[in-house]
C-alpha cells in the first residue's frame, strides 16, 4: 500500500509456517513502512489473526531474540472470546457496529423524512403516483388474471 501524499508505502507478506507443537499452520505476517526515498522506518511482525506490532527502524536483518521484543509496540491484539458466544461468534466490537445508538437514530429518522419529502416532491412534478404505478407494475408480473391487491 502506497501513500499517495507522502509516497512512504507499507509492504506486507504472509508467511505460512507449520506449528510442530499445536500441529496446525501459522500465518505469521511481515512486513516494513518505507519513506519515499525507500529507506525502511519501521519493521512489522506478529500474526494476523493474534497479534501485531511494530519496531521503529530496520529490524528485518536481526534475530527474533528477547532484547529485540522489549523495543516492539504493540498495534493490535485480539481480544479474548466471549464468555457466552453469540449466535455467530462475533466479537463485542463487530456488535457494536450494529447498534443503532440514539443519535444514529434520529439520523435515520431524518434521512428517511427527507426521502419522503424528495419522493412526494418527485411525484408532484412528474404528475404519476408512485403508489399505484408500483401496484401496477406488481400486477402486470402476476401471470393470471386475478390482482394482487
Amino acid at each position: 500500500m502506497k501513500s499517495s501524499i507522502s509516497g512512504s508505502q507499507c509492504l506486507l507478506v504472509l508467511v505460512k509456517t507449520w506449528n510442530i507443537i499445536s500441529n496446525k499452520l501459522d500465518f505469521q505476517v511481515q512486513g516494513m513502512v518505507q519513506d519515499r526515498h525507500g529507506r525502511t522506518v519501521a519493521t512489522l511482525f506478529g500474526k494476523w489473526d493474534e497479534s501485531m506490532y511494530y519496531m521503529n527502524d530496520d529490524f528485518s536483518g536481526k534475530g527474533k531474540g528477547f532484547e529485540s521484543m522489549k523495543e516492539a509496540h504493540m498495534l493490535w491484539r485480539r481480544s479474548k472470546p466471549p464468555r457466552f458466544p453469540t449466535r455467530y461468534n462475533l466479537t463485542r466490537f463487530a456488535m457494536t457496529l450494529n447498534e443503532l445508538t440514539h443519535g444514529l437514530k434520529v439520523v435515520f429518522m431524518l434521512i428517511a423524512i427527507l426521502c419522503l419529502v424528495f419522493l412526494f416532491v418527485w411525484q408532484h412534478n412528474s404528475g404519476k403516483n408512485l403508489a399505484s404505478s408500483a401496484l401496477e407494475h406488481t400486477c402486470s408480473l402476476n401471470h393470471d388474471s386475478t390482482p394482487l391487491y
